[in-house]
């Protein structure tokens, strides 16, 4: 039994060795999305809105009549930080609060014309960032990369 337990430590302690920070998947994962939130925050902070909020925002332009819950389940944001974040678009201007006939309690966030804008703004902002990025990868990569970014997120949506 220590016999096995001393050779595994022993392999784990060489692959160890061999595999550097800098060398995972995780650390290069981790750098490229501070990096790239960095300049998405950067390019769009005069639009007045985050890249969360730009999230939370665009879902509700594209499913007007989806209710909290939905969105939720659409953004994958936990509902608390939902919350916060449709508060502050709220507060803004860029979202209204619309209830159903059927249900008083069941609320809709429904965009205002003020969000509209805003979002425009923000994606022209955001299409310069896109283009920086896709500017270091040889042509056909970044659809590449798309790809199996999207393959992966369906993968671990899978899991979860």
């Amino acid at each position: 039994m220590h016999t096995k337990l001393n050779k595994t430590a022993s392999v784990l302690e060489k692959k160890k060795r061999r595999l550097k920070l800098e060398n995972s998947i995780e650390y290069a994962f981790f750098q490229a999305r501070k990096k790239i939130n960095y300049e998405y925050i950067v390019h769009t902070k005069h639009t007045g809105l985050t890249p969360r909020q730009h999230l939370l925002l665009k879902n509700i332009q594209l499913h007007d009549a989806y209710n909290i819950s939905q969105l939720v389940k659409k953004t994958q944001l936990d509902k608390s930080n939902l919350a916060v974040l449709a508060s502050k678009l709220l507060e803004k201007g860029y979202i209204k609060i619309v209830k159903y006939k059927e249900d008083k309690r069941n609320q809709i966030l429904s965009i205002t014309e003020e969000g509209e804008n805003a979002l425009i703004a923000y994606e022209i902002q955001a299409l310069k960032v896109e283009k920086k990025i896709r500017s270091v990868m040889p042509k056909g990569y970044a659809k590449q990369l798309l790809y199996y970014l999207t393959k992966l997120n369906m993968y671990f949506d899978d899991k979860t």
